[in-house]
């Protein structure tokens, strides 16, 4: 079944940057060679273009593609719909930032400074003009960055390695528990170990002073 788009949706009304990015997981080397196909495809027919593209198979089996591509803003979320259709998604990102403030004040700092032209007379008149044509530029820019999205897709043969989950609480309890254990072993047997020459001392001298006992007694019962 077809994606149905995810993440923010672009403004209709304001001038927006909108910055989206895609991992995609395709089957083999053969697989990317022909969604490679489908995705330069997909990006002319929704009337973007090709920025720059990635592709290469180091392996007969394995690869990757990276494209970077631009995409009409209207029509991003077909965009984005289309590219996740092209095998499993393994990651998936949608930015935008408002582009309509920096415009707006570009557009009054050029409206007053056509005002002050209008009095201006000689070298003044000409800085004034400058100043407007660089700011005209700088309103185009951003009128070009807020007509195309970026988009930012990415193709691989690599199925992710999966991540161990984290222990439980109930694993984290006996962890603890084990290794409180393990310690206080760890300390009696050094303890032990510091230990056994005296007790062995203290062992040696309680025999001899049993066995003087007794001779001392054996010796009293033959005087008497």
């Amino acid at each position: 079944a077809p994606s149905e788009p995810s993440g923010p949706a672009p403004s209709r009304t304001r001038a927006q940057d909108v910055q989206a990015s895609l991992t995609v997981l395709v089957d083999g080397a053969d697989d990317l060679s022909a969604t490679t196909q489908r995705a330069l495809r997909a990006t002319r027919q929704l009337g973007g273009y090709v920025v720059d593209v990635h592709y290469g198979t180091p392996e007969p089996s394995e690869g990757t593609a990276a494209f970077r591509v631009r995409i009409p803003v209207s029509r991003v979320q077909a965009a984005i719909v289309q590219f996740s259709d092209l095998g499993r998604i393994l990651a998936q990102r949608v930015q935008i930032s408002d582009l309509q403030q920096p415009l707006d004040d570009l557009t009054r700092r050029i409206r007053r400074l056509e005002r002050r032209a209008g009095d201006a007379r000689g070298a003044e008149l000409a800085r004034i003009r400058r100043e407007i044509a660089v700011l005209r530029r700088q309103r185009i820019e951003i009128d070009r960055r807020a007509a195309f999205a970026t988009v930012e897709l990415g193709l691989t043969t690599h199925e992710p390695e999966k991540k161990e989950a984290p222990p439980g609480r109930l694993e984290r309890a006996i962890d603890d528990a084990t290794g409180v254990l393990a310690a206080e072993l760890a300390i009696g047997a050094y303890a032990l170990i510091v230990a056994a020459p005296v007790l062995l001392l203290l062992a040696a001298a309680f025999a001899a002073s049993r066995a003087y006992r007794r001779f001392a007694d054996q010796r009293l019962l033959e005087r008497a």
